[in-house]
């Protein structure tokens, strides 16, 4: 009978544990009279992120693609969505071809899904023999659909294509409204995955151009407006093209986002403005949902930023006399093919108190090439880094150029360290 009451009481404490899991977070104790915590609740949770343009002529702008990637595989979104303006474009097939292939060959680095939206410089065509619809056919071998939906943990995601073109003539083109109206065909799509959605927390949509902004986009928008509102179920629509970021508001619940770029082209009056490259990231939960903008190289995974260091050189030095006005340091560096390696030059030292309070430094690479100069002032450490791109010897040079040499600090002192600093490889 005693074994009966026991498994008894042991069966009520697993009951009540397994009803608190679902009310929300728990937490254990073995400490009495202790302020009570708040827990998180227990809902279906999960994140996206989402790229902005990435042409206009940025010569670093797939450099900063790559940094995107790495750094939203450090987040661990569950997919990645663009806003379209994958390529440069604007140009024929081989040309084409080419710039696919090396969009591709970054993007497909990521370790989850990701979904391409169509731009214009996708689609639009330069140069003689251009089919219909431009380079629309390509886009959708390599690419993917230009309008489709993608269902995901009770949510639905659509592509819309915002480059159809003129009805009647087919022209593309964004400088004029009859050239930005979406076709009855696409309307009609829109309408019935709409409609097998409407059962959804939350329907997200992506699309190149931000035609809510009218102007050369016209009215149309005003009609697919009002297919997305009768849904009821749409929390947000996404675009780009202009390369700024700005949040246009809730327009009948729905809200309106214009993306900036991830690679892309940005003017000198916007980059003074504050816009940077980005990536914007989505956390859904339950009935709601949160956009962050993320700079791109803010991001710091620990795993990849592990480093070994090797001392090249470590000593004191002093400026004794008006004599003895250089210094001079030579090390040998072996450069590890397969790695990225930096030379670091840390230089400790406090000014003196006469003539120009200071002294000089530069650095020479093994070629005999002055790669670094710099004039160092104030009272503290200084540390210098330099990408290693072959082994040789390297010259630190530090000088006292005053023409006094007088007071009570009459020449600067301090220390010098040089290192070799290495990347260590990820499993």
């Amino acid at each position: 009978m005693r074994t009966k009451f026991v498994s008894l009481c042991c069966l009520c404490v697993i009951f009540s544990f397994i009803v608190d899991v679902t009310k929300g977070g728990v937490v254990l104790t073995s400490r009495r009279n202790a302020k009570k915590l708040s827990v998180s609740q227990s809902q279906d949770a999960f994140k996206f992120v989402i790229f902005g343009d990435r042409t206009g002529g940025n010569a670093g702008g797939l450099e900063v693609l790559k940094k995107a990637v790495s750094e939203t595989n450090s987040l661990d979104p569950d997919f990645v969505f663009t806003i379209g303006d994958l390529i440069q474009g604007y140009c024929t097939t081989p040309v084409w071809m080419r710039q696919m292939k090396e969009f591709r060959s970054i993007m497909d680095n990521l370790e989850m899904p990701w979904f391409p939206v169509a731009g214009n410089h996708d689609i639009y065509w330069n140069g003689p023999g251009k089919p219909a619809g431009g380079h629309r056919g390509n886009f959708e071998k390599y690419f993917g659909p230009v309008w489709y939906a993608y269902k995901h943990k009770d949510c639905t995601f659509i592509a819309l294509f915002t480059d159809e073109g003129d009805p009647i003539t087919g022209a593309q083109g964004f400088d004029r409204p009859e050239k930005q109206v979406m076709s009855d065909t696409q309307k009609n799509w829109l309408k019935n995955i709409l409609q097998k959605a409407k059962d959804d927390k939350h329907v997200f949509v992506f699309m190149h151009h931000p035609r809510w902004e009218k102007g050369r986009y016209g009215d149309d928008w005003g009609n697919v407006h009002e297919i997305l509102k009768s849904a009821g179920n749409v929390s947000a629509v996404f675009a780009g093209h202009h390369h700024t970021l700005k949040y246009a508001g809730l327009r009948d619940s729905i809200a309106y986002y214009k993306l900036g770029t991830t690679g892309g082209n940005i003017s000198d009056i916007n980059r003074q403005n504050g816009a940077v490259d980005h990536i914007a990231t989505v956390t859904v939960r339950g009935d709601r949902f949160k956009l962050s903008v993320i700079p791109v190289g803010k991001i710091i995974d620990p795993i990849q930023q592990q480093f070994t260091h090797d001392s090249l050189l470590a000593k004191n030095w002093y400026f004794k006399s008006p004599k003895q006005r250089t210094f001079e340091y030579k090390v040998n560096v072996e450069k590890t093919s397969g790695t990225d390696q930096w030379l670091t030059v840390g230089i400790g030292h406090g000014a003196d108190d006469s003539g120009d309070n200071g002294m000089h430094y530069r650095l020479i690479n093994a070629k005999g090439k002055t790669i670094d100069t710099r004039f160092l002032w104030h009272d503290g450490i200084d540390r210098f880094e330099y990408k290693i791109n072959e082994s040789g010897e390297y010259t630190i040079k530090l000088y006292d150029k005053d023409t006094e040499f007088k007071g009570k600090y009459p020449g600067n002192g301090g220390t010098i360290l040089i290192q070799k600093k290495t990347k260590q490889p990820t499993n």
